[in-house]
């Protein structure tokens, strides 16, 4: 038990945790699944887009599309999103592997607009976990769409791309990575140079 709550306490103040950013195309789930073979065993990827809940809670809300009603409907959706997102960090501090986020809660703010974006952005980014190293990988719209073909409106994402350069591009404690014209392998070695020591301790490679 006093092993437990030592790893519990060591993970909510260390944060022992690797964050990857970026809209789609621009390769996160690439670089996190390469990141976690070069680690191996002493890490875990967690997802955190919009999909596979992991709390009943936010399930019964989303799967059965109850988003879709009144305003009180919108409001318990929000709090289980916002629960679900804290319960996809705090299931982890009781491990002392490195987690690796594919995408982060930071990024549902983008979801609304005027003062709902304001509550999200203080919700979802100023009062919630940040991870140890946060990336945000960027490269050229072009690049992107050449390597999602599913993506309808171009326009639409565009914008998008805006907006995540203008709140991570150049954020205090969050790296830039522009993979335009860098294969995976070569962008693995670029970040194993920038991870932190501490970040590192006691982890065999």
């Amino acid at each position: 038990m006093m092993a437990r709550l030592r790893n519990i306490f060591y993970n909510i103040f260390s944060s022992r945790s690797i964050c990857i950013l970026g809209v789609d195309g621009t390769g996160k789930t690439s670089v996190t699944i390469a990141l976690k073979k070069y680690l191996g065993q002493n890490s875990i990827i967690q997802y955190m887009g919009l999909h596979s809940y992991l709390t009943g809670y936010a399930r019964s809300r989303y799967n059965a599309g109850n988003y879709k009603h009144s305003h009180v409907s919108a409001i318990i959706n929000f709090t289980a999103l916002y629960l679900e997102m804290w319960f996809r960090v705090i299931c982890h501090w009781k491990s002392r592997k490195i987690i690796i986020y594919d995408r982060y809660a930071w990024e549902i703010m983008f979801n609304y607009k005027g003062i709902k974006r304001a509550l999200a952005k203080l919700l979802f980014k100023t009062l919630f976990p940040r991870p140890k190293l946060v990336l945000y990988l960027y490269c050229p719209i072009e690049v992107s769409l050449s390597r999602k073909t599913d993506i309808i409106d171009i326009a639409e994402f565009k914008g998008i791309k805006q907006e995540y350069d203008r709140e991570f591009m150049h954020c205090p404690g969050i790296i830039p990575i522009d993979i335009g014209s860098t294969d995976v392998h070569a962008l693995l070695e670029q970040i194993i140079k920038i991870l932190p020591k501490k970040l590192l301790e006691n982890i065999t490679v």
